[in-house]
């Protein structure tokens, strides 16, 4: 009995971001940073983003809508029962 090999996808770390040959960007309106951070001869950290317009919008609603519940549980708190 052989094991099936999985998909390429599967294989590859969650931050790699594939680019076709031709060197276009899958989403035209995508926003990258990179950052590589070295501390010392020992600590050395790299870190790549890519968003979208609509992931930038998204993560600003979401951040939105956190801090307007965690006014409403101040506001509740500091009500005399």
């Amino acid at each position: 009995m052989t094991m099936a090999t999985p998909p390429a996808a599967q294989t590859q770390p969650p931050y790699t971001t594939t680019v076709p040959a031709d060197g276009a960007d899958p989403h035209p309106e995508a926003m990258i940073g990179d950052i590589d951070l070295r501390i010392g001869d020992t600590i050395a950290i790299r870190a790549h983003g890519r968003i979208t317009p609509a992931g930038l919008a998204a993560a600003g609603l979401t951040a939105a809508g956190m801090l307007l519940a965690l006014a409403g549980l101040i506001r509740a708190l500091r009500r005399p029962v």
